[in-house]
């Protein structure tokens, strides 16, 4: 039997388990869901693509939930999108209604990141969405003569990195980069989201930036590289399901990050960051955003909620509101490998673990605030 018959056989596979598991508790969910509100938390900022997305699963989930609940999102920023979660597993009621919603970060957990109050194993996973591709891109004035091509980018000196918490793997992705390629750069964390710091980058308070594809298309595009701010970088290739690095249909218009790569050096990259790289690429591979809820939450309301999410993001009105606002389809991830990816938390290389702890404590030190102290260009 192909791969590919074998994946289309799991699928149905389990799309016929889901159905089964909706229609055994329907009738129950029906009655406890009706005439009540799901409130969605987003740990980040209204303008955040967090959010943006989080509104979107908000507009057609209750069309796909017994009951037809009122679905809200509410902001809750801060502590580098934790205190929303922190909020989920301490103070939120056991009773399906409050979620939480975006990326989510196991590095910070696994090096042991003050902030967190939880283990993400032991709230309850009601599902993700596939990420379409991560990228980086830079002001064309963030090297002398201007940026004209990704190589350049080796040429910057003291390049400011924006960033919002440094053991989250958008930071990771765009530290691990730059220092295989030999960048000279300052990381400047402590902003709020990827849209406080795509704004830093109109304001010149740093010089680069990297993002989820979707977001790049939206915002960025429009608003820096159309009117020649900004370039791009690189995409990094995204993995498969059996954790294999691949090139990104979607991110085609970007050059690679092996391909940038390899220009600059002349081989492949290898060694430590190499591998801890490859890591954070994989550590979110499937899920790159998340729905958890708290701790405990009972199976019948879970059942439903994973499969009213699951529904949602394959329905027609979500088809429709993925391609406006991306171009593409944002799909839903697979539960099993979205719930494996939680799960195996506990079984990651220790070595790759002792040296991201110590890089994101190296990150930590340079922390700054918009574009003050050791992350300002200059002295």
């Amino acid at each position: 039997m192909s791969t590919m018959v074998q994946r289309l056989l799991s699928c149905a596979i389990g799309a016929a388990a889901i159905s089964v598991v909706y229609a055994t508790t329907s009738a129950s969910a029906a009655d406890y869901f009706k005439g009540k509100t799901i409130t969605i938390l987003v740990g980040f900022p209204g303008g955040s693509p967090a959010t943006g997305i989080a509104r979107m699963v908000a507009q057609v989930l209750p069309d796909h939930i017994p009951g037809k609940p009122t679905v809200i999102v509410k902001t809750m920023p801060g502590a580098g999108g934790l205190k929303a979660s922190n909020f989920l597993a301490e103070k939120a009621k056991r009773d399906g209604l409050t979620l939480t919603y975006g990326p989510w970060f196991p590095i910070g957990q696994l090096i042991g990141r003050p902030g967190f109050r939880f283990k993400y194993e032991n709230l309850t996973f009601i599902g993700g969405n596939r990420h379409l591709g991560r990228v980086v891109y830079a002001r064309t004035d963030s090297i002398p003569g201007g940026l004209k091509n990704p190589t350049d980018i080796v040429k910057a000196q003291n390049l400011r990195l924006g960033g919002g918490n440094p053991a989250g793997a958008n930071d990771l992705r765009a530290r691990l980069s730059l220092d295989l390629l030999g960048v000279d750069y300052r990381y400047v964390g402590g902003y709020r989201g990827t849209s406080v710091i795509d704004q830093a980058m109109m304001r010149k308070e740093v010089d680069s930036n990297a993002g989820t594809i979707q977001w790049f298309r939206d915002w960025v595009q429009p608003n820096l590289v159309d009117k020649g701010d900004a370039i791009r970088l690189w995409a990094f290739p995204k993995p498969d399901d059996e954790g294999r690095l691949s090139a990104n249909e979607l991110t085609k218009d970007f050059p690679s990050f092996l391909d940038v790569y390899q220009s600059v050096h002349g081989k492949p990259p290898s060694g430590e960051k190499w591998e801890a790289l490859k890591f954070v690429l994989n550590a979110t591979g499937v899920s790159a955003q998340a729905v958890f809820g708290p701790p405990g939450l009972d199976k019948a309301v879970t059942e439903t909620l994973r499969t009213g999410l699951f529904n949602a993001m394959r329905s027609d009105g979500w088809i429709k509101l993925s391609k406006r606002a991306f171009g593409v389809v944002m799909t839903p991830a697979p539960f099993e490998l979205g719930l494996k990816e939680v799960k195996n938390l506990s079984d990651a290389d220790p070595k790759i673990v002792a040296f991201l702890k110590q890089y994101v404590a190296e990150g930590q030190k340079g922390v700054t605030k918009r574009g003050k102290g050791k992350g300002k260009k200059g002295k």
